[in-house]
């Protein structure tokens, strides 16, 4: 006889069985955001975009409303102020934004988005458009339409309208 496996075990085996992975769509969701991300960031390099990364995105969130100060978005990015200036320090190293004084108070210094932070968010923009007119011509008109309703139920049962409407999508480190 012999010995009995665990389920994890068994899961580990049988990982490259479709038909397993299947039945978690949370992990496939998952994954496939992750390819999709890989994809979008790979198609931002093709058009000159390739020091862009992947959490320059919660911080452009916040800059599209406007220009912030430091601590603005840190309380936005739900980091430190250090954590922020951080990220600051690095976006306008890459050109992606530029410091100012604030409109109102001289002595508050703001971030907003330069003409190359503008024109990133156009390209990974364009490049999701691409990556979603891809998915119709794999799925066809009408279930790529059962698709996209399918996946919009789950992002708003997950509250993720209300994120985007608020330019607040939590970023992997936020909390942390």
């Amino acid at each position: 006889m012999g010995a009995k496996r665990s389920a994890g075990e068994d899961a580990h085996e049988r990982i490259d069985d479709p038909k397993v992975l299947e039945q978690d769509p949370v992990l496939l969701l998952l994954v496939a955001s992750r390819m999709a991300t890989e994809w979008v960031v790979g198609r931002l390099a093709d058009e000159g975009f390739g020091d862009s990364k992947e959490g320059d995105g919660y911080v452009f969130q916040r800059l599209q409303i406007g220009p912030a100060s430091i601590g603005e978005l840190a309380a936005h990015l739900g980091v430190t102020q250090q954590g922020a200036s951080k990220a600051v320090l690095d976006l306008e190293r890459r050109g992606y934004v530029e410091r100012g004084p604030h409109e109102h108070d001289a002595r508050v210094r703001v971030v907003q988005l330069s003409d190359r932070g503008w024109a990133v968010i156009g390209a990974a923009r364009e490049a999701r458009a691409a990556l979603g007119a891809s998915f119709e011509e794999l799925l066809g008109p009408t279930r790529a339409v059962r698709f996209r309703r399918a996946l919009a139920d789950v992002a708003e049962d997950l509250g993720a309208f209300d994120a985007m409407a608020r330019r607040n999508v939590p970023s992997p480190d936020a909390g942390r």
